[in-house]
Parts: structure tokens; sequence; C-alpha cells
């Protein structure tokens, strides 16, 4: 590099940064310039203003003087400057995406008269921690759906079950964070409250007289949702031999009796689980199925299971597959 000399002035104009900076710079430590005449005017040469521009660089994109110093030491690899700035900006980035989605949820979702009320309610929610947040659904779900109603040996269960079908609550879209704040508004209404402990009501008496444990039912639930899912994949229509046993299986398994799937069993089923599933209910699964977008083929197996049920009660099960 040539060695011709440049005052702080001049450096200035070369490279963006202000007088005061550089200066600054000197006084830290962090660059010092070529020579310093006895009347103190600073000089520079190209090797400083090389590193000027690599400092101003760095600052650019979010390094602290703490870091930089140490980059122009040598002290570590850059490349482990650089991972570290990389995972910076992308928090910076989720961040951003955050407080986008939040304001789009809003222009979505509230109404002119309560847009303030809502922004305090999401953005409260959006300034918990990952911990916090995780706290804070799990007691909406344990006071809105799980309650005081649940027999204590479905308690634990019930609550893990649930808090399953939901996401980490990180790096939503707008219809995500509209979704979560219309569940949290739903968790705490005591209308909903009311039907889903008569509806889980009917549900604990039937399986409490089973004797079945809450590990055991939750496993046979699953596994029949897995076969339907496989089912699906295998193109068997509503009507095929394995739906029909699978759906004999979920309606024995959700009113905790052994039964024969015939018209009028099935059609008393579904009967008891419209009592079950008021739309309070089925607004709720709606929004964990918005939520949770990894869960859909779980959701359109237990519908499949449904249509069969339907299927056998109009009593049209014996039609060609």
């Amino acid at each position: 590099m040539s060695e011709q000399n440049y005052s702080i002035g001049e450096v200035s104009t070369m490279t963006g940064a202000t007088v005061k900076t550089i200066r600054y710079y000197d006084e830290i430590g962090l660059l010092r310039p070529a020579k310093v005449t006895e009347s103190g005017f600073r000089y520079y040469t190209e090797l400083e203003i090389w590193e000027l521009e690599l400092i101003l660089g760095l600052r650019h994109i979010g390094y602290s003087i703490k870091d930089i110093r140490s980059i122009l030491h040598n002290d570590k690899p850059v490349s482990v400057y650089l991972d570290w700035q990389i995972d910076a900006l992308d928090r910076q980035i989720d961040h951003l995406q955050e407080l986008k989605a939040v304001l789009e949820a809003t222009r979505q979702s509230a109404s002119a008269d309560n847009m303030l009320d809502y922004i305090r309610e999401i953005t409260r929610f959006m300034n918990k921690g990952i911990g916090q947040k995780k706290e804070f659904i799990r007691e909406r779900i344990d006071q809105g759906i799980v309650g005081s109603h649940t027999p204590e040996t479905w308690k634990e269960q019930m609550l893990t079950a649930l808090l399953g079908y939901l996401p980490d609550p990180v790096r939503l879209t707008k219809d995500q964070y509209a979704a979560w704040m219309e569940l949290l508004a739903m968790l705490e209404d005591q209308g909903f409250r009311v039907h889903v402990e008569r509806a889980m009501s009917m549900f604990y008496t039937k399986t409490e007289s089973e004797q079945v444990t809450p590990s055991d039912w939750q496993s046979s639930y699953l596994g029949l949702a897995a076969r339907a899912e496989a089912a699906m994949h295998a193109g068997l229509s509503r009507y095929a031999e394995e739906m029909r046993a699978i759906a004999a299986e979920y309606v024995s398994l959700l009113s905790g009796l052994k039964l024969r799937l015939t018209s009028e069993t099935a059609t008393q089923f579904l009967q008891r689980s419209e009592m079950m599933n008021p739309p309070q209910v089925q607004r709720y699964w709606s929004l964990i199925r918005k939520l949770s977008p990894k869960w859909e083929l779980h959701f359109k197996a237990l519908e499949a299971i449904k249509q069969t049920i339907i299927a056998v009660a109009a009593n049209d099960s014996d039609e060609e597959e």
C-alpha cells in the first residue's frame, strides 16, 4: 500500500466517517493514526484507511466495539465472529417478522373500537420469553379446558395431550397470531368453559366406568388415527373393511362401550358426538388446525373416520368400494 499521508478531514471525506468518530476510535485505541504531529494533527496511510473501512463495515452489520477490537487483534478466527453475527441477524429478522405479523393480525382481526386493546394484549403475549409463553399457555389450557371437573387421574394426561397439539409460540404468521389471540380469549371465556365441562363430563363418565387408564386411552386414540392415515395413504374409501374396523374401534373407545358398529349404534354415537362438540368446541379445534399445520393429516384422518361412521349410520356401507 502507498505510504501517502492523509489528514483526518481527507479520511473523513474518503470514508464517510465523521471527524468526531475517527478521533473517538483513536482515543479508545481502536484505530491509531500513522503519525501525530507536534501540533496534534493526525495523519493516516492507506493501511489505516483500510482498517477504518473495515471497522465501519463491521459496525454497520451490528458488531460491537469489543468484538471489532478482538477481530482486529486476531483473538478468534473471523469465521467465529461471522457465525455470531449471522445468529444475531437471524434473531433480529425473527423479531421484525413477529412485529409485522402482530401489526397485520391487528389490522385483520381487531375492530376500530378495540384496536388499541388488541395491540396491548397481543404485545403483552409477544413480549414474554419462550418459557413464559409456554407457561402462560399451559395455565390457560389448564384453567379453560382441563379445569376442576377433570378427574385427577386424567388431568396431567389431558393437559399434556392438549398442549401437544400446540406449536411453539415463535415465528407465527399473521393468521396464526390472530388465531392465538382468539384462542386465548376463548380459554378465558366462562361460556366456553361451561360448554367444555358439560361435554367432557360425558366422556369421563364413560371412560371411568370402563376403568381404562389415560395413557392406554391416549395410545389407542393415536393408534387409530395413525391407522386411518395409513388407510388414506393407501387410497381406501370410507366403505373399506379396514376403515369400518377403525371406525368401530373409534366408536367403542370414545363411547366407553364395546359395541358392534351398526346403523343404529353409529347414529347414536353421532348424536352424542354432536352434544360433546358444540360450535364453541368446534371453533377451538379449527383454531388448533390453523396454528399447527403439522397436525393436518391427523385431523383429516379423524374426519375420514367420522365419514365412515356417517356412512354406516346412513346404512349405505354396503356399496362397492
